[in-house]
């Protein structure tokens, strides 16, 4: 008779809850609302993961911070691949971190795969709709293919979020400046970067699209507006730059005329450049190393330091000594122009090269 309940009990429970045979365990996990997690396209599998990653997860006293920040150094140094691949073991072990993946999408924009990389941001922002630094990197996206509309579409979204985020604030100015919106840039890149530097980074923009007799008019202001340090010099190395260019053109046209006639100057063509009190400036001459370190390259390498890692043979390995939070790795300065002048001076003083500081 003990049997027999005992076999009518398992027979319920199958019934219950099926077997192995009948209907898998997904099945039965659904019932309870739960469903094994779909595997990101972006993660390893674990057995993909490298000996240097497994051992700082059980050493190091923030192995996710101190990872990522290692990922954002190769990849702030041009090491893609390794970068990447840094990124992808973070999400391996956390498939919520944000910042490995937008790690992968700048990676992906990068190296030329517009289309990888606007997949995995919209699907990050479908995820996270409240988050600015995904809007950020659209804009980014689309800034680099001169895509102002779009670039200034998704900047102001990030914009809304954070509006007292400098960085949003900047990147959004600089895409109205290219845009041809003056008065609305200059709101947003004077809140960022104050007058002088907010009139001087479109004067920037200008002159490198080729509207040179317009920028001279930004320089010559940015000058005006009682400029720091950085901005005083890039201004007036770029306005001897632009006289120079002039000298030589009116000389070149004054040698193509017969029996020494000139050529008439043009005019100044009008711009939306907004009205300023203006007063007499003096440029200050300036040699021509100040003339090419008003140049600022697009990429600047940040050379640095990661003490937690000991890389070796190609492949990164985690310092077991360091018990320490991770080094605050702020990433390079790219931007299309400087303007951040708050640091000049204690970067003027540490670089001997003859290239412009890195400027967020």
């Amino acid at each position: 008779m003990q049997r027999l309940h005992l076999l009518t009990g398992l027979m319920l429970c199958s019934l219950a809850c099926g077997c192995s045979t009948s209907r898998p365990w997904t099945s039965v996990a659904s019932r309870f609302g739960r469903t094994p997690a779909e595997k990101d396209a972006l993660a390893l599998d674990d057995n993909q993961l490298s000996n240097g990653f497994r051992e700082a997860q059980g050493k190091l006293k923030d192995a996710e911070g101190t990872m990522l920040t290692f990922a954002r150094w190769k990849e702030d140094t041009g090491l893609y691949a390794e970068a990447k691949r840094r990124y992808q073991e973070v999400l391996t072990q956390n498939n919520d971190c944000l910042p490995a993946r937008l790690g992968i999408a700048r990676i992906e924009r990068q190296t030329g795969r517009f289309d990888q990389c606007r997949a995995i941001l919209t699907s990050a922002q479908e995820q996270h709709p409240n988050e600015p630094s995904i809007p950020l990197e659209i804009g980014r996206m689309y800034s680099e293919r001169d895509n102002w509309d779009q670039a200034i579409t998704a900047y102001q979204k990030s914009a809304d979020i954070a509006p007292d985020d400098e960085t949003v604030r900047y990147e959004l100015g600089l895409a109205l400046a290219h845009a041809a919106r003056y008065e609305e840039a200059l709101a947003h890149l004077k809140y960022a970067v104050g007058d002088s530097a907010a009139l001087y980074n479109v004067g920037y923009i200008l002159h490198e699209s080729g509207r040179a007799e317009e920028s001279t008019r930004w320089f010559e202001q940015a000058l005006e507006q009682h400029p720091d340090e950085r901005t005083e010099q890039l201004a007036s190395a770029m306005l001897a730059e632009l006289k120079l260019k002039a000298k030589q053109t009116a000389v070149a046209r004054t040698e193509q005329r017969p029996n020494g006639q000139t050529a008439s100057a043009a005019g100044p063509q009008q711009t939306h450049l907004p009205q300023f009190t203006r007063r007499q400036t003096q440029v200050v001459p300036v040699t021509q190393q100040q003339v090419h370190a008003a140049r600022v390259p697009v990429r600047t390498a940040v050379q640095t330091t990661v003490s937690q890692y000991q890389p070796s043979s190609g492949v990164a390995t985690y310092s077991a000594e360091s018990s320490s939070e991770p080094g605050q790795w702020r990433g390079p300065s790219q931007p299309r122009v400087p303007v951040n002048t708050a640091t000049f001076s204690q970067q003027v003083s540490s670089s001997q090269s003859t290239e412009p500081p890195a400027w967020r």
